[in-house]
């Protein structure tokens, strides 16, 4: 007999990221921002419509990318854009013993977390003080929490539209820096959530 049912629903990570580093706290208040739908943003949210048509990005997944000032790539990188979720939610049924070891095992070893850190550093190596500065408040580094672009731009006082002039610019650079030294696009991708 099992403890617990999991009810488990695909979305796409990605998105929720940027809607919380650009300072939207739910899909409503992306939708209101962007005059988007709410059902449209929501399907491409939760995997139901593909963001591309005829090899091109849909105008929604470019006005999505738009209001969460990345672009569409970052949004949905080359190998998951023709993935579709299945159409009801999985339901699992777990005991509490499976519930541990599934957390212990995502839970990354602390070698590969010094890795990504050596990475990391490596990377912000490229930016100048005052650009690392951004980035690190943005990512959460240092044993900080992530902040958003708006609390960023608060903290440092200056625009909004500057912090995401940053984001963009260094993230880009700090790819090309670590692409530089060998490392797997992939791995990059990874380290950076594929931002940029």
């Amino acid at each position: 007999m099992s403890d617990f049912n999991l009810l488990v629903r695909v979305r796409n990570a990605r998105i929720v990221k940027h809607m919380r580093l650009v300072g939207f706290e739910n899909v409503s208040v992306l939708c209101r921002h962007s005059g988007m739908a709410d059902s449209l943003v929501g399907q491409l949210l939760n995997w139901k419509r593909s963001p591309v048509y005829r090899g091109r990005f849909t105008k929604t997944a470019c006005r999505l990318a738009d209001a969460l000032r990345c672009l569409p790539e970052d949004l949905w990188p080359e190998h998951v854009i023709d993935y579709a979720a299945p159409d009801k939610p999985a339901e699992v049924e777990v005991s509490m013993c499976d519930v541990a070891v599934s957390l212990s095992a995502a839970v990354p070893d602390a070698h590969l977390a010094l890795e990504h850190q050596e990475l990391a550093e490596k990377a912000l190596s490229v930016c100048s003080p005052r650009k690392r500065h951004v980035i690190r408040l943005l990512f959460g580094m240092d044993g900080q929490p992530e902040m958003t672009r708006i609390e960023v731009a608060e903290t440092l006082g200056i625009s909004n539209s500057r912090v995401n002039q940053i984001y963009h610019h260094e993230l880009r650079r700090m790819k090309g820096a670590i692409y530089r030294t060998g490392v797997r696009p992939e791995d990059a991708t990874l380290l950076f959530g594929g931002a940029a």
